[in-house]
């Protein structure tokens, strides 16, 4: 609750502009003559409660869901320049809370030193082709709580599959018992797997697993001889991605995933 009313506090704070941060240089005319000194700035009530919201946003530990399009790459910086979920998920910050982009640079700047390099943190991944729900957080030990497979009772995640071919019984179980994964990722660890419907040659799947390996609900598919035509994450935990449209933001509970 600390963190939602920190971060509608800027949204109702928020001016159009803050002064230039930047300090004004001091020119000395001659080394008898005292430097001239910065004329004071002088602060608007709306301005000062701007500034302490951004204060609050920085220490606040915020976990906020966001509608990933297909052909984004989890990732800072991509080597090939495709785009990535952090451009898009910070443009629709600016859309949904109303922080423009040299507001989300002065957040960038009030990290204090040792903090970790970058203001957002995914929960996990979501490659290039897969959509759906990605969760965003500026905590980043909660990325380690929720994600980290080796942790008592891991985060679910549940995915729809638009799987190739029709899966038996065979099939099915296999992918409930653990398949042996390409790419030497071992055995996939018990899954849930539900037929949702079948649909002429393909089969619509939900899967839920608590493993976050990568590319791993495909390479499961795989491993029966099907494949993965359309991958779509409906669920992280209880929190569900519902009627959030694509390219969009909301703001969450934490205690939806028991972070602390």
């Amino acid at each position: 609750m600390a963190a939602c009313a920190a971060w509608m506090c800027v949204c109702a704070a928020a001016p159009s502009s803050l002064p230039c941060s930047r300090e004004m240089v001091c020119v000395t005319r001659s080394s008898r003559e005292p430097s001239a000194q910065p004329p004071r700035r002088s602060w608007s009530r709306a301005q000062r409660a701007h500034r302490k919201a951004l204060v609050h946003i920085v220490e606040a530990r915020l976990l906020v869901s966001f509608h990933k399009p297909k052909g984004l790459v989890c990732t800072h910086r991509d080597e090939l320049r495709r785009e990535t979920v952090y451009a898009h998920f910070e443009r629709a910050l600016v859309e949904r809370y109303g922080i423009r982009g040299s507001e989300s640079s002065a957040l960038r700047n009030s990290v204090k030193h040792g903090a970790h390099r970058h203001m957002w943190h995914t929960l996990g991944r979501l490659d290039l082709d897969t959509t759906g729900l990605l969760l965003f957080t500026n905590y980043a030990p909660w990325v380690l709580q929720a994600t980290d497979p080796s942790a008592h009772a891991a985060v679910q995640k549940r995915y729809f599959v638009h799987a190739a071919g029709q899966l038996g019984i065979a099939e099915l179980e296999a992918l409930r018992n653990g398949v042996q994964m390409s790419g030497g990722l071992g055995i996939s660890a018990p899954a849930t797997v539900t037929v949702l419907a079948t649909r002429g040659k393909n089969t619509d799947l939900e899967i839920g697993i608590r493993q976050g390996k990568n590319r791993q609900v495909r390479r499961m598919l795989l491993a029966v001889g099907s494949q993965a035509l359309r991958l779509h994450r409906v669920a992280f935990g209880d929190i569900e991605l519902g009627s959030l449209p694509e390219g969009c933001v909301r703001l969450e509970d934490p205690a939806q995933l028991s972070l602390r």
